[in-house]
């Protein structure tokens, strides 16, 4: 748009605002002007037409209080009927009229017309009720009695008898003629129809009498308006017309119309007079305007627009209050002017400090010339005073005459010329080795010109960070990378983001291979024990928002759908401000751990049942100590010609003996069950054990041993019950045949085998293999827990004893199984060297006999014990001195000795009830008499003090229930 000044801006708003109003003002006139014109017409055409409908009724109801005061004087319808036909009261006025009965026949009549008494005048005109007494105007028609067109006035009599009026519409002419004659407008036009449209009356006479039609003649009738003018068009011409109804006749309407021109005209001379008036007005307006603008508003607007022009951009604008010329808006114009003037000049200041202050370089330039525009301290500082008004690139290279190859004008400004942004890029000197980030982009400068404008920062510092910030993520990486543990670290939705090695081969992923998946993928996780899927861990840690603990017994499935015992936590990952930004889960194998505790769980459930198993065999020792002692010295006394009795008693002894083998299993649970171990070649023992139990089956057995079999040091009766259970248990899963394979070997790698908790030392494995039918799953972990058993006939006890007896010699057992395939049952024993390292050092014993008798004291808490050892003792030639416990054999012992008879041997039971021991009473008996002589008994054959008895002070050791033969050579062994 062009500039132009504020005067002839102004001029021309006025101008518009003149014409504007003009126009408004001018239309408002001239519609209320034309309103009021037609009012004014409205009010006259209305008069005209109450003066013509007035002189219209007066016509018709001429007669009418003539008529009245005769119905009103003559009562007597005779008088009535005299009275119309001599008074020619209707001839005056050229009216006929007749009576007519209540069957509308004629009974009187003007008296030209006497002929049609007696004639049916129903059919013409309408019968008037006897309830109505009122006069009615009947519709005019063609009269047969005078062929002019008439109307009908009817006057109810008394007893249905009716008088009409017939008036001829002529007598209206010559009244509307003379009406007509003072017209108000030329070629106005009076006329009468019915609400049917027949004239009742028209200047023509014709229309009249025919009762033409006239509301066909009207042509373009329109609606009326709120005046109650309408229009319409008659012969031709158009005329603005008003309409009222009669009141009596209703059915009556008289129009009065006017030509349009008329109206017309009468507004057309107000419109002239109205327009120059309005033109001389405003006219007059903008003449005083003008000269009141010119003279106040011009001048102080002048002197500003001057001394604005005048201002040295360099300094402050000189602008007085005087300018103003008294205009209070002038005035604050100018404040806000200086105001904002010195506002800008401190804004600039204020701008022009900050990038002073920036210890970043900041310049313009040119896009096309490359020469500086600006520079900022840092800037002059390190490039010069005179770098302003040269080419950017003599001056920030220094070395060089033409535009930088990395200049990046080509990429702030598109093909349209619009700034595509900011561009940023790093640059290394190659001298001082300094980096510096360069951010450039294109602006509109000052007068219009896009320039590029450029902040140049020295990063080296943030280099030098973000180089320990790599090295500190790659030692974080080679930390997490190395440690035993699977971490796996997720986002808040539980996207993978990093797997350490250790997660890649707990859960066969790769760390590529897994980013971006769920975690529930990867980490798929479910509880062992039921199959079912566990909670998601992320989704756990979100919600709660501190750390978690996996729950007990949860697997991981890896991707080739192995399942790995695992345990530990997650935890959320958290920023500077504690938002939650992902989740850390760390987790480790679990399985070698979890098969341990179960080990253990085992050998607690051993030990425990340990305790009620040795209470149960030390009494149940003592019972067969008194049976088998009781059967043997009954054997004795029984003459030999008593072979039945002798028999029976042979038999007695056997099941007692038999009886005493279970006690023997029992023992192997108790507290005192440790083994008495001595050095032991594995090849021959085991031998022996396995050809023992499969003599005369159905079942082969393979052996495998190697030369340089390690031995072992074990209690060979018990390891060798060992090799007989399991051996049973094997031939039990093979009733139609088989073969068992027994292997032994040494190990010497004992972290390569999964059930060995230690890290060194030497072992010997042997591995039993059956072909059986296999063991379920559910009953696998069951099978060494005690009285567990499938066999109808099975004690439960075969299993729990050798994992008792295995676990006391320091070794580890394991069951291996598969349904249909057979079953594998592994025992690592600790070796102590090769065979070659061990003489035999078993000497044949003397086959001596007793020489002599000897007094040997007997301490038990069982009288019944006591009493039977007696017995035994006195059979063998010996005298028994009989104590209840400790205390009692020490008190016996010392009196004894003092009297000069001492006892030679002392026979020990280790536990006494409620009393003082063996092996306490050994203890303080020695202190007594050191050579004093002591064999221990007891019913814990397997008890630590009887495998070790020396080292307690005893010189021999018996086990509960003893025959006759081993106490005979116990004693025999000391005697001799």
């Amino acid at each position: 748009m062009p500039t132009q000044t504020l005067h002839t801006k102004i001029n021309q708003i006025l101008l518009l605002i003149a014409v504007g109003l003009f126009f408004i003002i001018f239309i408002f006139t001239r519609i209320s002007e034309y309103r009021q014109t037609k009012v004014e017409y409205s009010s006259v055409i209305q008069a005209r037409i109450n003066i013509a409908k007035a002189l219209i009724e007066k016509v018709l109801f001429q007669t009418d209080v003539l008529v009245q005061a005769a119905l009103q004087t003559h009562q007597s319808t005779k008088d009535l009927f005299t009275h119309l036909e001599t008074s020619h009261l209707f001839e005056l006025h050229g009216d006929i009229f007749y009576v007519l009965d209540p069957q509308g026949k004629v009974i009187s009549i003007s008296e030209p017309f006497n002929s049609f008494k007696g004639l049916d005048f129903s059919s013409m005109i309408a019968t008037v009720s006897s309830s109505d007494r009122q006069r009615q105007v009947q519709h005019h028609y063609q009269s047969i009695l005078t062929n002019r067109s008439v109307i009908t006035i009817q006057y109810p009599i008394n007893n249905g008898y009716l008088l009409v009026v017939e008036r001829s519409l002529s007598t209206i002419t010559q009244f509307m003629t003379s009406f007509e004659k003072g017209k108000l407008f030329p070629g106005e036009l009076f006329f009468v129809l019915s609400e049917k449209g027949r004239t009742i009356y028209h200047p023509d006479q014709t229309l009249m009498n025919t009762r033409h039609n006239l509301a066909f003649d009207l042509k373009e009738v329109s609606r009326k308006d709120t005046l109650g003018f309408f229009s319409f068009v008659y012969h031709g011409k158009k005329y603005i017309a008003h309409s009222d109804r009669f009141t009596e006749p209703n059915s009556w309407i008289i129009y009065y119309s006017i030509p349009d021109t008329i109206i017309i005209k009468a507004i057309k001379d107000i419109f002239f007079r109205q327009l120059f008036f309005l033109l001389f007005f405003f006219a007059l307006f903008l003449f005083i305007f003008k000269l009141v603008f010119s003279r106040y508003f011009s001048p102080p607007i002048n002197n500003i627009v001057a001394a604005l022009k005048g201002a040295d951009p360099e300094a402050k604008l000189s602008l007085s209050p005087e300018m103003a010329g008294g205009i209070l808006e002038f005035d604050i114009i100018i404040k806000a002017i200086t105001s904002r003037d010195k506002e800008i000049s401190h804004t600039a200041e204020r701008f022009q400090a900050v990038l002073n202050s920036l210890d970043a370089v900041v310049y313009v330039a040119d896009l096309t010339t490359h020469e500086l525009i600006f520079i900022n301290h840092q800037g002059i500082k390190q490039y010069g005073d005179d770098a302003v008004g040269r080419k950017c690139y003599t001056v920030l290279q220094q070395e060089i005459d033409t535009p930088c190859s990395f200049c990046t004008n080509k990429f702030l400004v598109d093909t349209t010329g619009t700034a595509t942004g900011v561009h940023i890029r790093e640059y290394q000197d190659n001298k001082s080795r300094q980096w510096f980030e360069y951010r450039d982009q294109a602006i509109r400068w000052t007068d219009g010109r896009l320039v590029r404008m450029a902040i140049i920062v020295d990063i080296s510092a943030r280099k030098e960070a973000e180089t320990a910030l790599q090295a500190e993520k790659e030692r974080l990486n080679v930390t997490l990378q190395s440690i035993g543990d699977g971490v796996i670290t997720t986002d808040v939705n539980g996207k993978i983001i990093f797997l350490n090695k250790m997660a890649e081969t707990l859960c066969g992923w790769t760390n590529e291979e897994a980013q971006g998946k769920p975690s529930t993928i990867v980490f798929n996780i479910i509880n062992e024990k039921t199959g079912h899927k566990c909670d998601n861990p992320v989704q756990r840690v979100m919600r709660l928002g501190r750390i978690i603990g996996l729950a007990n017994h949860t697997a991981l499935i890896t991707k080739n759908g192995t399942i790995r015992s695992i345990s530990d936590s997650g935890a959320p990952i958290r920023d500077k401000e504690s938002n939650i930004i992902g989740v850390v889960l760390v987790f480790r194998d679990v399985t070698h751990e979890r098969m341990l505790e179960e080990e253990l769980l085992k050998t607690k459930k051993l030990e425990s049942i340990g305790v009620l198993a040795g209470g149960i065999a030390h009494d149940f020792n003592n019972i067969l100590s008194a049976i088998l002692g009781n059967i043997e010295l009954a054997g004795y006394r029984i003459a030999k010609e008593d072979s039945r009795t002798v028999s029976l008693l042979a038999e007695a002894e056997k099941a007692t003996k038999r009886a005493t083998k279970l006690t023997r299993q029992l023992l192997t649970f108790s507290k005192g069950g440790d083994p008495v171990r001595e050095p032991t070649s594995l090849a021959n023992m085991v031998t022996e054990s396995a050809n023992f139990v499969l003599h005369g089956s159905n079942i082969v057995c393979n052996y495998s041993f190697p030369e340089d079999l390690w031995m072992v040091e074990v209690d060979s009766g018990q390891i060798g019950q060992v090799i007989q259970n399991i051996t049973i248990n094997a031939k039990h899963a093979m009733p139609e045949g088989g073969t068992i394979v027994v292997h032994c070997a040494n190990v010497t790698d004992t972290a390569a085998e999964t059930l060995l908790s230690v890290d060194s030392g030497d072992y010997v494995r042997i591995s039993i293999q059956d072909s059986g039918v296999g063991i379920p799953k559910d009953i696998l972990e069951k099978i060494f827990d005690p009285y567990f058993t499938t066999k109808q006939e099975g004690s439960g006890l075969g299993l729990a004893i050798c994992h008792s007896i295995i676990n006391k010699h320091e070794g580890y057992i394991t069951v291996s199984s598969s349904i249909g395939k057979g079953t594998t049952v592994t025992i690592y024993l600790p070796a102590v060297g090769s065979q070659a390292n061990y003489q035999d050092s078993t000497q044949e014993a003397d086959t001596l006999t007793a020489v002599r008798s000897a007094k040997i004291m007997l301490m038990d808490d069982e009288e019944m014990l006591r009493d039977v050892a007696a017995l035994q003792l006195s059979t063998l030639g010996h005298e028994a001195i009989l104590v209840k416990d400790g205390v009692h054999a020490i008190n016996k012992y010392q009196e004894l000795q003092d009297e000069g008879t001492p006892v030679d041997i002392v026979i020990m039971d280790l536990t006494i009830p409620g009393g003082m021991g063996g092996q306490e009473a050994a203890k303080k008996l020695l202190q007594i008499d050191p050579d004093a002589r002591i064999i221990v008994a007891s019913g814990y054959s397997n008890d630590p003090i009887m495998a070790d008895f020396q080292k307690h002070g005893f010189i021999a050791a018996i086990t509960k229930p003893f025959d006759l033969k081993q106490l005979s050579d116990a004693i025999f062994s000391i005697l001799r």
